[in-house]
């Protein structure tokens, strides 16, 4: 009796290109993050609004829920998401088209509605060829996989850097659809957690050790010392100690909002710079200021807080303006010269 033939595997191509792929992409990521593991360096600006979800999560609940969500929870979704049409089906094809197409809309609108255009094509156009069709569908998968992944990175920290992140998605779509179709996506989804889950683990220890960091910075000023806040902690509330009478601030908050609450102190009597804050929650710090030597000039504080990039100052000169500046009940006209801006660009996670 012979025994039954194996059915051929459809685009094997795709399988070795897509390790080489990861391979490659993911030993230049951990060479990277093991180089600069821990490091707290300001950026440019703050990363985005997902790293404010991260943030919030980490303080409110601690790093397991982000570590599960990471390895775990993320890859599954996205499988079914990214992934669903892998068995040839009909409607398992039209609703992953529809669930690329949220994505796309995610990104940018034409991206979500050349998705829907581009699904529809494919699953009409083809639909008596199940071979083209599952090719085409592969490569929308992976190429809208790859730009669902764009916000995770900051093309500012360097072009290789970001184009490694990229490409690094571009190859785990090729595989988890060679997956897919000749197997199941129980498969892809194992692919997907165990590339996530060394990622996850790599964050992980990256947090705790970010977390353990007290940076300490001076001048004949003051000193401030700054501790992040990347653990689950009970210590949540802002409290100050002493200040005007030893001159010691210290605050659970942002470096921005804590640079907000000096300038203000130090102008509360008016001034012809005008100040405007860009008011962000997290990530939050322990920070502690010491003023020095009778020092009162809290915007020296501020001062030396641009120098070590926790905040950014963006001034704007003024040719002719004024504002009303109210005091108790009385009011005073001033000349506003200049304007300020206050933003937060602390990022205790840049080295993870």
């Amino acid at each position: 009796m012979n025994k039954k033939e194996k059915k051929p595997r459809l685009f094997r191509w795709a399988l070795w290109w897509g390790l080489g792929i990861v391979v490659v992409c993911l030993a230049i990521m951990i060479t990277e993050a093991l180089s600069t593991m821990g490091e707290s360096t300001g950026s440019t600006d703050i990363t985005g609004p997902m790293y404010d979800v991260i943030y919030r999560l980490i303080y409110q609940f601690g790093i397991w829920p982000i570590i599960i969500y990471i390895g775990v929870i993320g890859p599954v979704f996205e499988e079914l998401c990214f992934r669903l049409w892998g068995d040839g089906k009909q409607w398992t094809g039209y609703t992953s088209v529809g669930l690329m197409s949220l994505w796309g809309l995610l990104i940018a609108p034409w991206i979500g509605l050349l998705t829907l255009a581009a699904g529809i094509v494919i699953m009409a156009g083809q639909r008596n060829d199940r071979t083209k069709r599952l090719f085409a569908l592969m490569m929308l998968s992976t190429l809208i996989f790859a730009l669902a992944h764009i916000s995770n990175y900051d093309a500012s920290e360097g072009v290789i850097s970001f184009v490694v992140a990229i490409l690094h998605k571009v190859g785990m779509g090729l595989v988890a659809s060679y997956l897919v179709i000749n197997h199941n996506i129980l498969w892809s989804m194992g692919l997907h957690i165990l590339n996530n889950g060394v990622l996850a683990v790599i964050f992980g220890v990256g947090v705790g050790m970010a977390a353990d960091t007290v940076t300490t910075t001076e001048n004949k000023d003051c000193r401030i010392t700054l501790r992040p806040v990347l653990t689950k902690s009970a210590d949540k509330d802002t409290y100050v100690q002493g200040w005007l009478d030893d001159s010691t601030y210290t605050d659970i908050s942002t470096p921005g909002n804590i640079a907000q609450t000096l300038n203000s102190i130090a102008h509360m009597n008016g001034s012809t710079t005008q100040c405007d804050y860009e008011w962000s929650d997290y990530p939050k710090a322990e920070i502690t200021v010491v003023m020095l030597g009778g020092c009162r000039d809290y915007t020296r504080a501020v001062r030396l807080m641009e120098e070590k990039q926790w905040i950014a100052l963006d001034t704007v000169e003024h040719a002719d303006s004024v504002r009303t500046m109210y005091v108790g009940d009385s009011s005073y006209t001033i000349a506003v010269e200049r304007t300020v801006t206050i933003r937060n660009t602390y990022e205790p996670l840049a080295g993870i």
